[in-house]
């Protein structure tokens, strides 16, 4: 069972574009509760 190039950079970029989005909503909501909170 082979996997074709093109699926496996789509796959990689999927998995790139994912992580960087799941990074940036987490620090977002971090960046949001502090600012509800007033920390800073």
């Amino acid at each position: 069972m082979t996997i074709s190039l093109g699926m496996f950079t789509i796959l990689i970029w999927v998995s790139i574009i994912g992580s960087a989005l799941l990074m940036l909503t987490i620090f977002g909501y971090f960046i949001y509760e502090l600012r509800k909170n007033k920390i800073w």
